[in-house]
């Protein structure tokens, strides 16, 4: 039986436009070899987190899975299912399409090593109850079952998955349904949710939002002093902080339409996340109040189609209760 072969897509030239993620293709069976291959293409490569890679296998070896999901989650690289497809381009950008695939057994193992995972209504995820060639005994049996529920703990996955595993015997596959695969936290999208809290400096109190997605962090805080409001924006900008910081075209996103506005101060870099400052208007925080999500842009300039910074974090009930009560108690 072949073991799974891996295709490499480096990510597009200049870096500064296009970011340095790549696509991975893995396809085929695992064994014990497959995860030591893949960890020496990701460090040959230089292959950074973020990353996808998207596999297609029939299974293999449990514990080739498991070791192979280890690798992905100790890369920081995402998961999905699907298989290489013909190249495309647009205007110079290259990339592979990517077809609908399947991952079963070990290879739905390996799936979970992914940070972030996700699933197309195309592909499949099926599951079974691993077994032996030869009956190995309830002892062993019974240890095996527990290193496969420790991993999906350790993997942030419902151990219920292993329930659904033992519906279906060694010669079956159990398909689960997209809305099953979010249930379980096999599959958990490109983003957490977002956390709102109130917290405080000095004398002083803030209320942030925070989510952490496969592009980085994101924080949006607003802090209310004497007579002013600034909103106080964070982001990740994957490696691209130096051409973030020279961007002139700022925006606060409110329900994805843009709002122009103007930094009190040079944005500037620290650990590696851009920091920007805005004072607000009383007819943006009256926006803010009953928007459903919030972001803020940089471009260089506002007609730019593309932007660095973040969009669409969620306020829900919980961030709408902690805004209109600071700021009704703060805001000026």
């Amino acid at each position: 039986m072949d073991s799974m072969k891996f295709l490499l897509v480096p990510p597009n030239k200049p870096r500064e436009v296009f970011g340095d993620v790549w696509q991975i293709f893995g396809d085929g069976p695992i064994d014990l070899e497959t995860a030591p291959r893949l960890s020496t293409l990701l460090k040959q490569n230089g292959i950074h987190a973020r990353s996808t890679i998207y596999l297609n296998s029939p299974g293999g070896s449990l514990l080739g899975g498991m070791n192979l999901g280890r690798v992905i989650r100790a890369a920081a690289i995402f998961t999905s299912i699907g298989r290489a497809g013909a190249e495309a381009g647009i205007e110079g950008f290259r990339y592979r399409r990517v077809e609908p695939g399947g991952c079963y057994s070990a290879g739905a193992v390996a799936f979970l090593g992914g940070r972030y995972r996700w699933v197309d209504d195309k592909s499949q995820y099926g599951v079974h109850r691993f077994y032996a060639d030869k009956d190995p005994g309830s002892d062993v049996a019974q240890t095996v079952s527990s290193q496969i529920i420790e991993y999906m703990k350790e993997m942030g996955v419902d151990a219920a998955l292993f329930t659904e595993m033992a519906k279906a015997g060694g010669d079956e596959i159990n398909l689960l349904s997209l809305d099953r695969l979010r249930a379980l936290g096999v599959t958990n999208g490109l983003l957490d949710e977002t956390i709102w809290t109130i917290e405080s400096f000095g004398e002083g109190l803030y209320v942030k939002g925070e989510r952490v997605t496969w592009r980085g962090i994101n924080q949006f805080i607003l802090v209310a002093e004497k007579d002013r409001n600034t909103l106080h924006a964070v982001f990740d900008p994957e490696g691209r902080g130096a051409e973030a910081i020279k961007l002139g075209a700022h925006s606060l996103i409110i329900d994805y339409e843009p709002y122009r506005i103007t930094p009190n101060k040079s944005p500037y870099l620290r650990n590696g996340l851009v920091n920007c400052l805005y004072d607000l208007s009383p007819n943006l925080l009256r926006r803010i109040k009953s928007a459903k999500t919030i972001g803020v842009a940089l471009r260089w300039t506002h007609q730019a189609p593309l932007f660095l910074g973040f969009h669409g974090m969620d306020i829900g009930e919980e961030g709408r209760t902690k805004l209109t009560g600071y700021l009704a108690l703060f805001g000026r």
